[in-house]
């Protein structure tokens, strides 16, 4: 069910801005989680697979041949990220559905500061 949660949210965020509470980030991690760890066991091949026969192959005709390929685009996406060790904070965070964390500039840091010379 995760995995069907995966291609879901990806897809709706190509569509749609989330709010700024970023209410799916939890789902997002547990589903990307899943999917990392079956990529580690079974390859990308295996999974595309998996989530073309399971959720594609469902669809109407009209729409299986846009879900496979969409699957796909998103898997090499997903390889890449698993490739350079992004955790699923990382990824999630990539693909819009948890806050990205800010890193404060040095200015930000230095205005934080209590004032020591007066």
């Amino acid at each position: 069910m995760l995995f069907l949660f995966f291609i879901s949210t990806v897809a709706a965020a190509q569509f749609s801005e989330l709010d700024e509470d970023k209410p799916y980030c939890p789902m997002c991690k547990a589903s990307i989680q899943k999917a990392i760890a079956y990529v580690e066991k079974y390859g990308v091949e295996a999974l595309k697979e998996y989530l073309i026969s399971n959720y594609c192959d469902k669809l109407p005709k009209t729409q299986k041949a846009l879900c496979s390929k969409y699957v796909e685009k998103q898997l090499i996406s997903l390889a890449h990220w698993i490739e350079n060790q992004l955790s699923p904070e990382q990824i999630c965070q990539s693909l819009g559905f948890c806050e990205k964390q800010r890193i404060p500039t040095l200015l930000e840091i230095l205005d934080s500061l209590p004032e020591i010379f007066v």
